[in-house]
């Protein structure tokens, strides 16, 4: 199971990465800036590929020129279907306002079709146009941009090989990756496993032996209380007058009269 995914997410990465590599990008990735010769009777083209037209927010923006000495060019914007005819020398149809002919330099020449057809842009240095070559060559120098349309990579072998090299460093990655986990689940101890959860008992509650209520108190059985009796007085010794002792008196008083 572990390798079918594996393999499944080797395939999907390469699969992107070639997908990657046709899809169109945004039109504003092409601008170029450079020289070139263009001998005489000869052109130099950027086709719809490069500059991404077909779209009705497509722009163009260019800009070229010769040296001194140099014969004058013609630069002509034209459908990508009016080329076939003007590559084979036939007649063709341009746009008037994007293109300039017999010149030796254009400042900058901004260009919106307004069109969802799709462009081809010349710099042309033949008898097509107005301007002659007269045997020589025109070495110009120019700056292409472009934008609001898509650009596709026409270089089909470098980004089929890119991609495959992109593809064998993902799989070397991924294989360098599921080493690493293997040999570290394989050194790590083993994880805890919980038990598996018992049913639940309840447990006995504590009842204390039942022991009857004491009986109520009988109103009628009263606890016996000894009556009360009143302490027999007794009077209090005679005092003692140091005189003989009591009953060996030799003349008793006289009685009271």
């Amino acid at each position: 199971m572990k390798t079918q995914k594996l393999q499944l997410l080797v395939l999907a990465s390469f699969a992107i990465l070639a997908l990657m590599t046709l899809l169109p990008t945004p039109a504003t990735a092409y601008q170029s800036t450079s020289s070139a010769t263009i001998l005489d009777g000869e052109y130099l083209e950027f086709d719809s590929a490069e500059l991404g037209s077909g779209s009705t927010s497509w722009t163009l923006t260019y800009s070229v020129s010769t040296q001194s000495g140099d014969p004058y060019i013609d630069v002509f914007v034209m459908r990508e279907s009016e080329f076939s005819s003007y590559s084979s020398g036939s007649s063709f149809y341009y746009v008037i306002d994007c293109s300039v002919q017999n010149t030796r330099t254009v400042s900058s020449k901004y260009c919106a079709p307004s069109s969802s057809e799709k462009y081809v842009l010349v710099f042309d240095n033949s008898n097509q146009g107005t301007a002659e070559p007269y045997g020589y060559s025109a070495h110009i120098s120019y700056t292409v941009s472009t934008s609001g349309g898509s650009t596709v990579n026409t270089d089909g072998f470098a980004a089929l090989g890119m991609a495959c090299i992109l593809g064998v460093v993902i799989i070397i990655v991924v294989i360098v990756v599921v080493i690493i986990l293997l040999v570290r689940r394989k050194s790590a101890p083993p994880a805890y496993q919980q038990p598996p959860p018992q049913p639940y008992q309840q447990q006995p509650v504590y009842q204390a032996p039942y022991q009857p209520p004491p009986p109520p108190p009988d109103p009628y059985q009263q606890p016996y209380q000894q009556p009360y009796q009143q302490p027999q007085y007794q009077p209090p010794p005679p005092p003692s007058y140091g005189g003989p002792p009591q009953g060996q008196y030799n003349n008793p008083p006289p009685p009271y009269r």
